[in-house]
This record gives C-alpha cells, structure tokens and sequence, in this order.
C-alpha cells in the first residue's frame, strides 16, 4: 500500500505543472461529485422519513377526529343488536299486548250510564305475523341483486310484520298506541293505519294498525347458527 502511494506520488512530481492542475481539478470534481451525490441520498432518504411521519401523524389525527363518533356508532350497533336478540326472543304480539295495557280510556257500561276504565289490550285483534328477509335499499334501487342485511354479529335481519284490529275504541287510544310504539326503545315501528268511526264522533272507531320490528331469526343462537 505504502510502495502504490509512493509511485502515485513520485508520478505526480514529474507531472508538469499543468497536468498536475488538470489532476487536482480532477480530483476536486470527483470529491465534489461524491459529496453532491451523497448529499442527494441523504436528502433523498430524509424526505422519505419526513413523508412517513407526515403521512403518520396525518392518520393519527384523522383517527383523533373520527374516535368519537366511531364509538357513537359502534354504541348505536351494539345497542341495536342487543335489541334485535331480545326482539327475537320475544313474542312481537305479546310485545304489543303489553303496550296495549298501558293505554287506558274511559267507555260506558252496558247500562250506558256510567264509564268504566279499559285497557286497550281488551280491544286488540291479531292477524298472521309474517317474517320477512330485510333488503338492502341501495343495491335494490340500482337493480343489482338482492343482498342480506347483516347485523353487529352478522346474522340476518328480517323484518317481521304484524296486524293489529282495534274494536271500538276512542281515536285518541289509537294514536296513543301508535305514540308509544314509536318511542318504544325496541325496534318497533307503525307501517300502516287504517281508521274507520263506528260512531257520530270519534267517541268510538274500529282501526287497522300493521306494524312491524326488526329482529333476527327465529331459532337462531347468539352464534348465528340454528
């Protein structure tokens, strides 16, 4: 290694003066070079790692942002499923029974003097409950194949409807019935209400009430399987 140097050098003293500039100009250039390309992967390296923690931190704060109403809406599935298994488990007609106990109306007696305290439930007709699957509305709108809704534990949904015949009744019991339906925390809801006056005044009125819960299928476990 020593003897190679030396040569180098002993080349370079019997250089003339303007071949020596020309080799320290030379050399010069490739340090220059080595530096500038070196520089550029450095750079180019840095940007890359820049970029990542950019792009991380832009995630994490997205993230931050969407945490809150992820969680709203994991909650809403999650109370939404818990529903649909009670619903499932539960009679739909027994379920409107019970609210029909709770409206209470004053009618005459059979003598037509006096009033006496009813319960809606006394006055309640069920028809067939029919079940059926739940449909996707967007993919039914663009006419593509129907798809099965899946709930929180990806079981199927389907929606069972019922109809109901009110005999005799006040309208204001009717709408009453329908109020609580709608603000049952179950998955209830009116689909149709038909309303016929048995009498002059709306003192007495027979009307038709469908309505309907979203639940799983019959027979179904927690796991899905019948």
């Amino acid at each position: 290694m020593a003897s190679r140097t030396g040569r180098m050098m002993e080349a370079f003293e019997r250089m003339s003066e303007r071949e020596r500039r020309l080799v320290m100009l030379l050399a010069t250039l490739v340090f220059l070079l080595v530096v500038v390309v070196g520089a550029l992967l450095v750079r180019k390296k840095t940007k890359a790692v820049e970029d990542e923690i950019s792009e991380g931190r832009d995630k994490l704060m997205q993230v931050q942002r969407e945490a809150p109403t992820y969680l709203k809406r994991k909650k809403e599935a999650e109370e939404a499923d818990k529903q649909f298994q009670r619903a499932t488990k539960d009679s739909l007609q027994a379920t409107l029974l019970a609210i029909g106990k709770k409206v209470m109306f004053e009618m005459p007696d059979e003598s037509g003097l006096l009033m006496r305290q009813d319960k809606l439930s006394d006055h309640m007709k069920f028809g067939n409950e029919v079940e059926t699957l739940a449909e996707n509305a967007a993919r039914k709108a663009s006419g593509a194949k129907k798809a099965k809704v899946k709930g929180l534990s990806g079981k199927d949904v389907y929606e069972a409807t019922l109809e109901v015949e009110l005999d005799k009744v006040p309208d204001k019991a009717v709408y009453e019935f329908l109020e609580k339906i709608e603000s049952s925390t179950e998955p209830l809801f009116g689909v149709s209400l038909d309303i016929r006056r048995e009498s002059t005044t709306f003192a007495q009125v027979r009307a038709t009430v469908t309505v309907a819960q979203f639940r799983y299928a019959r027979g179904e476990t927690a796991s899905g399987e019948p």
